[in-house]
């Protein structure tokens, strides 16, 4: 199954649906975590004939970005009707790097712009318990 990559630029910010999880470390915190619904306007790539000395880099998430659909790409494996039925599994090696930059000067600015992002309510009407715990 191929990586598939979305162009962020054809993400619609009200295809964006914010989700209340758990991470599973030692000190468990809630989290917020975005999927995305489909729109047939988003614009997904795939590299089907990718070889064992080519990788992608992508950007998994830059909160400096003020518009949210550009902070990620939203990236999975599908399914694809030209693979072989006897083609070996994809394998995946996943790094991610951590790039740190000069001192910010709006850092309050850009955590409340984030909060201001999450709904209050889950969908079911139920209060966020996110925003409870970080506001």
């Amino acid at each position: 199954m191929p990586l598939s990559l979305c162009d962020p630029a054809s993400v619609d910010p009200k295809d964006m649906i914010c989700a209340d999880s758990w991470n599973q470390t030692m000190h468990r915190n809630r989290l917020v975590s975005y999927r995305l619904a489909f729109n047939e306007n988003q614009q997904w790539f795939h590299f089907p004939r990718m070889r064992s000395n080519e990788m992608l880099v992508f950007k998994q998430y830059d909160s400096r970005c003020t518009q949210p659909n550009l902070r990620c790409v939203y990236h999975g494996a599908i399914e694809d009707p030209h693979t072989r039925p006897n083609a070996p599994l994809r394998e995946t090696i996943e790094v991610r790097v951590l790039a740190l930059y000069e001192k910010e000067r709006d850092k309050k600015q850009r955590v409340c712009r984030f909060q201001n992002e999450i709904p209050k309510h889950l969908p079911d009407g139920q209060e966020s318990k996110w925003l409870v715990q970080y506001s």
